[in-house]
Parts: C-alpha cells; sequence; structure tokens
C-alpha cells in the first residue's frame, strides 16, 4: 500500500483479518476460517531488491501462523529496526549511568518510572 505507514498497514491488515474471520452459512453449516497476515514495512531504498521485501513479508506471516495462526505480524524496515535498537541502548545506557552497574530486568522494569520497558514490549508484541 503506497504512502501508508506500517501502523495504518497494521489497523488495515487486523480490519481484514477481523472480517475474514467471521463465520458464514453455507448450505446450514456454519463455516470457520482465520488468516495470517505479514506487513512488511519497505522504504524506497529497500526497493532495489523486491526479493528482500517479499521475503520479510513471507517471515511475518510464518511467524504468525506460528505463533498462533489468526494474527497479523509486522517487519519494520531495516532503518526503523536500527533506530529502535540505537534508542533502546541510549535508553540502558541512561538507566546504567543514573544507577550505578548493572541489573536484571526485572529490576530495570521496577525501576522504569517512566514505562518505557512495558511500552516496547507492548510494541513488539502488537507487531
Amino acid at each position: 500500500m503506497p504512502d501508508t505507514n506500517v501502523s495504518d498497514a497494521y489497523i488495515i491488515a487486523e480490519r481484514i483479518r477481523t472480517v475474514i474471520a467471521q463465520p458464514f452459512i453455507l448450505l446450514d453449516n456454519v463455516i470457520n476460517k482465520t488468516v495470517s497476515i505479514g506487513v512488511a514495512e519497505v522504504h524506497n531504498s529497500d526497493l532495489k531488491d523486491i526479493n528482500l521485501f517479499v521475503e520479510r513479508a513471507d517471515k511475518c506471516l510464518y511467524k504468525a501462523k506460528n505463533s498462533g495462526r489468526n494474527r497479523v505480524d509486522v517487519k519494520l524496515s531495516l532503518a526503523n529496526e536500527l533506530e529502535d535498537y540505537i534508542v533502546g541502548s541510549k535508553q540502558m545506557e541512561e538507566v546504567t549511568h543514573t544507577r550505578e552497574g548493572l541489573y536484571p530486568v526485572s529490576s530495570l522494569r521496577e525501576m522504569d518510572e517512566d514505562h518505557i520497558l512495558s511500552r516496547q514490549s507492548e510494541v513488539q508484541s502488537a507487531m
């Protein structure tokens, strides 16, 4: 979907998934069906190799199927993945610098006053 950001594409894919999941009756039988959808984000710089884009979407599709089916899985562009990694690394540096030493993840969640870690896990679980 040209000119569509990944969040909007996810919403559209969820709407499609919801509509397809509606049961219907055929010859007095209730027909149930589900669909798994893979959404891959692509930028113009990524379009040099269309096979890479299709491979990303395909991986999302199989991840959705393997995670329980009837779901949407999203793959961000490499640029966004790197940005998320860098932002996450900076947040970890801030935690490490403001409090001495390294802490287990459970402790970090307790210290996470801005709920950054929970927001990141919500985004990851939605994708």
